[in-house]
């Protein structure tokens, strides 16, 4: 895909231009809805709401945004909707005619362009919050409301805006080429991107370590029903890494029939952009200067620095990028192995176990499972452990965390022993602890790191809602190595990218 497509279907680039209607989206009580971009100021995370000298019950408090604190209504007090905690609130600040206005919301949507003469729009004076009511794709309608009927509810509070060159700009500058674009900051650096490219945008994102966590990927991050791939926008551009932590705000785009989010430390604003300021960068100018569209100059948007843009559809096409996007979806038909693509084995029975995180085996694979004892002696440099004997028949055992690269486990009361055949031997395999003996709906597989040409299986399970990535190690694969002698992995400590 090339970014959101206009509610008719169409993509939104050539509505936009002939027509310039833009529209930042979000949700609140179980509503979609939307604002006019030139009505959409900032959007920024809701924390610690001050009191606010107001009896009106829709007025939640104050939000402090730079020097200013711009009063928050909830929507959904005013339209007497059910009232229930929020697990990462924002707040959209709202700009129209000199006064601004801040709106709770559960999570910001859609980006998206329409033409302004659709039919089902609302008649003037007819006192409602809203001016139309539009289908968005195949999913849900999205309620577009009106900024004169939110700053003319009875009696709430609007301030006078403490910042009015940044509308006067955008009403000074030639309507007719400009396009919304979103602000941002990781480090130092600015960062813009076209608006229309921005599937949605994230208050706070709690990353969840685990199989796709290879280079400038930090893992996935849980939107609703779906598991993203979620990247360090920073690290993918080469400029350095993340500082903000494990919670962070950014942006989601639609990638490959699938979306991937990038993480930023600060979502700044949303501006109008004309595209014609954009100034060229020099190929050796920066470490990743195919993801940059240009730089917009200072004075061309807020503030007094440059804003480095960033390219979309380079973004999509980025091969790191795609292949974790498709190892968070499923495909409707199989395709063969080593094409990048997922294989899908579905109700293929998995034994889960620990190590220095979650894995797991085919169940088909295992022989017997037996209990690991604290008295075995390691033979030799190696990763055999020691010998166990079952049915009168030995079993060398393994240090499996050693063999695919990750943090060595001593043997352990409780740990167990999983036991392959292989040939005429018994192999077996100590990990820390088994989990569980769960259904895959799907295996997609990700490069290795040590080589791009190998593939590292994944599964996913999980019911609705609950979804994660393990990698799949093929414990007969390991076996059959090991008894051709081939050298052992040197010892190390934890490393979360697998080398087996």
């Amino acid at each position: 895909m090339t970014g959101p497509k206009a509610p008719d279907g169409g993509h939104p680039g050539a509505e936009a231009e002939a027509a310039g209607a833009g529209y930042g989206g979000f949700r609140i009580g179980g509503m979609h809805l939307a604002l006019p971009l030139t009505s959409l100021r900032e959007v920024v995370p809701c924390k610690d709401l001050v009191p606010l000298p107001s009896d009106v019950a829709c007025v939640s408090g104050g939000q402090q945004i730079r020097a200013t604190v711009v009063p928050v209504v909830d929507l959904r007090v005013v339209l007497d909707r059910p009232v229930t905690a929020i697990e990462n609130p924002c707040v959209i600040v709202m700009i129209h005619d000199g006064h601004v206005l801040g709106l709770l919301a559960e999570r910001i949507e859609e980006v998206f362009c329409m033409a302004p003469a659709r039919p089902g729009r609302v008649a003037a004076g007819a006192g409602s919050l809203y001016d139309i009511c539009v289908a968005w794709g195949d999913s849900h309608p999205i309620s577009v409301l009106s900024p004169p009927a939110l700053l003319a509810l009875a009696r709430v509070p609007a301030i006078l805006d403490p910042e009015p060159w940044r509308s006067n700009r955008a009403r000074n500058a030639e309507p007719t080429h400009l396009r919304p674009h979103l602000l941002m900051q990781t480090g130092h650096w600015h960062l813009a991107i076209d608006a229309l490219e921005v599937h949605a945008t994230l208050a706070a994102s709690t990353v969840t370590a685990g199989a796709l966590t290879h280079g400038a990927c930090l893992g996935t991050i849980q939107v609703g029903q779906d598991t993203l791939a979620a990247f360090d926008l920073m690290a993918l551009c080469g400029l350095g890494s993340l500082a903000s932590g494990s919670r962070s705000p950014g942006f989601v785009v639609d990638c490959a029939g699938a979306r991937v989010a990038f993480l930023v430390d600060t979502i700044v604003d949303f501006a109008n952009v004309d595209p014609r300021s954009l100034v060229a960068l020099a190929p050796y100018a920066l470490p990743r200067p195919d993801l940059m569209r240009g730089l917009l100059p200072e004075g061309c948007v807020a503030g007094t620095q440059h804003w480095f843009t960033l390219d979309g559809a380079a973004l999509r096409a980025c091969e790191e990028v795609a292949g974790m996007a498709a190892a968070t979806t499923g495909q409707a038909d199989a395709t063969p192995s080593g094409s990048g693509k997922l294989q899908t084995s579905p109700g293929r029975a998995l034994l889960t176990f620990e190590l220095d995180r979650k894995a797991a085996v085919p169940l088909e694979q295992i022989k017997e499972i037996l209990g690991c004892t604290a008295q075995m002696e390691p033979l030799g440099e190696g990763p055999v452990m020691g010998l166990a004997v079952s049915a009168g028949r030995s079993i060398a055992v393994l240090d499996l965390s050693r063999l695919v690269g990750w943090a060595e486990k001593p043997a352990r009361e409780g740990a167990s022993i999983l036991v392959v055949e292989s040939g005429a031997d018994l192999v077996g395999f100590m990990v820390q602890r088994l989990c569980d003996i769960e259904t895959t709906r799907w295996e997609p597989s990700m490069p290795t790191h040590e080589d791009p040409h190998s593939r590292q299986p994944l599964a996913s399970l999980g019911g609705a809602g609950q979804q994660h990535l393990v990698e799949v190690i093929d414990l007969q694969d390991l076996a059959r190595r090991v008894q051709a002698h081939e050298r052992w992995p040197a010892r190390r400590g934890s490393n979360p990218r697998p080398t087996a």
